[in-house]
């Protein structure tokens, strides 16, 4: 099975502030998956994207 992380522990292990992974979510470029009962989390593949879009980021 996959890990799923939730917003809490993803910007825990991204370095991205809750804000910023809101707004990527609204924007589309992040898509948590819904668990029935438990809400939305992130999975592996969206970690490895945060971590590069931070590095963009932070690269200008």
């Amino acid at each position: 099975m996959t890990e799923l992380y939730d917003l809490q522990t993803l910007e825990r292990l991204s370095g991205v502030g809750r804000d910023e992974l809101l707004y990527w979510t609204r924007s589309g470029v992040l898509r948590p998956k819904r668990v029935e009962g438990e809400g939305f989390f992130y999975d592996f593949k969206a970690l490895v994207a945060i971590r590069v879009l931070r590095d963009l980021r932070e690269k200008g």
